[in-house]
């Protein structure tokens, strides 16, 4: 797990005390911390040899909820530890389960899910920030096989779309798409990205985003250059 930069709330902790203690379960003879890793290491910089904490008994499907889901709140994941959370979650919780434990919507969980059918290379990318989370998720949807083959049998007999499933066939196309800088938005992305699932030639699918980005480009400008100035104030 990464930490980050903890010196300046390590000298926060120093001067005001800590507002609130962390969170840790008893695991056999130790303790685990659930909540309050930063503040942990905050202390450890402090060379403290106490921390105030609460110690309670967690179920593993409790102490996961309680770790992801106060972080994804205070947005102190990034998208892909987001994702990889959401991961683990889906061992013990439906998706819906998961957005109601998270305080977040369904189609939010799933769009992350997607994130880890990417290559690790991208996955590293959008962890640092290279890669903004809306153009992840345009590529991640070249990462999922969203073509229906087969059908799935229901409780019940009834039939059902088989599940989207993850593919490394796109996975060349998905490193040049996400190394192009004239792809700049996540639209354009979504343009290219849907060309080459339909066939078209990742190098003739890019040209055409970037077709596609210069139009609406244009159309803004003048858009804007048509308002009177009190709304371009505005805007």
């Amino acid at each position: 797990m990464e930490y980050g930069d903890i010196t300046e709330l390590a000298a926060n902790i120093k001067k005001l005390g800590l507002l609130s203690p962390i969170l840790a379960r008893p695991i056999g003879e130790r303790y685990e911390i659930v909540h309050g890793h930063r503040r942990f290491m905050a202390f450890k910089h402090l060379k403290s040899k106490y921390v105030p904490g609460v110690v309670k008994e967690l179920t593993d499907k409790q102490a996961l909820i309680i770790h992801g889901s106060e972080n994804i709140q205070r947005e102190e994941f990034s998208p892909i530890e987001t994702a990889r959370y959401y991961k683990l979650c889906r061992k013990f919780f439906s998706v819906k389960e998961i957005a109601k434990e998270a305080g977040k919507g369904e189609t939010h969980v799933k769009y992350h899910l997607y994130l880890v059918n990417l290559p690790d290379d991208i996955q590293t990318k959008i962890h640092i920030g290279e890669i903004s989370y809306g153009k992840a998720r345009e590529l991640a949807r070249l990462a999922i096989e969203t073509t229906v083959t087969a059908v799935t049998i229901k409780k019940g007999g009834s039939r059902g779309p088989k599940p989207a499933s993850p593919t490394t066939q796109y996975f060349d196309e998905i490193r040049i798409l996400s190394s192009d800088k004239d792809l700049r938005d996540a639209p354009s992305i979504a343009k290219a990205a849907k060309l080459v699932k339909g066939g078209v030639e990742v190098e003739d699918a890019v040209d055409e985003a970037r077709k596609d980005y210069a139009k609406r480009m244009s159309k803004k400008r003048s858009e804007r250059e048509a308002l009177p100035p009190e709304e371009i104030a505005r805007n």
